[in-house]
């Protein structure tokens, strides 16, 4: 299912390739469990195994000695919703040393509102589309997300980004945050 934010409704596919393979997609984790890589797999049972109920994490469940392994392609962000429930904004706490050369430095920054010339939404708009839409339907069902990306870079390297997307409560009952796993990998096209 995909979810254009802007209009509420499920969308086909988009950014689709010449070889017609969907360069974007995205979909709740706990029916698509076969699509994880072994560290998001690692990471979900780490967080959900032997849970009955699938939903948000209390902040406190995150302990970064035990997920040590992890720390450089884990990303954190406070979240904001408005009075309906829908995405307003979100501003990074932190972005793993793998994600920062791709991504960029974006600690502290609000990504929905920043409209400068080196905001996200300006320097990447595809990646700004991408999360604002998986954070978007995390938002809308409070169930972690599983979303996957292809895309070629500089010198014809195909970038494979996988990631989960998991609710976070922080001090409060309502998600207000977000904890992210993303897998990178690099082939040549």
């Amino acid at each position: 299912m995909v979810i254009d934010s802007s209009l509420g409704v499920e969308m086909n596919l988009k950014y689709e390739t010449d070889t017609n393979k969907p360069e974007f997609e995205f979909m709740t984790v706990h029916d698509n469990l076969d699509v994880l890589t072994t560290g998001q797999k690692e990471i979900w049972d780490h967080f959900y195994a032997g849970k009955e109920k699938i939903g948000p994490l209390d902040k406190d469940d995150i302990d970064p000695i035990k997920i040590a392994k992890y720390l450089s392609c884990v990303w954190m962000a406070d979240l904001y919703l408005d009075d309906e429930g829908k995405l307003k904004d979100y501003k990074y706490r932190l972005i793993g040393t793998r994600l920062t050369p791709i991504y960029g430095e974006r600690t502290g920054e609000k990504i929905i509102s920043d409209d400068g010339p080196l905001s996200l939404k300006n320097q990447m708009p595809a990646a700004y589309y991408r999360i604002t839409n998986v954070l978007s339907l995390l938002a809308e069902t409070n169930m972690p997300v599983f979303s996957r990306s292809y895309y070629t870079e500089r010198a014809r390297q195909h970038l494979n980004v996988s990631g989960i997307t998991i609710p976070v409560c922080h001090d409060s009952d309502d998600v207000n945050m977000i904890f992210g796993f993303v897998d990178l990998s690099r082939t040549v096209v």
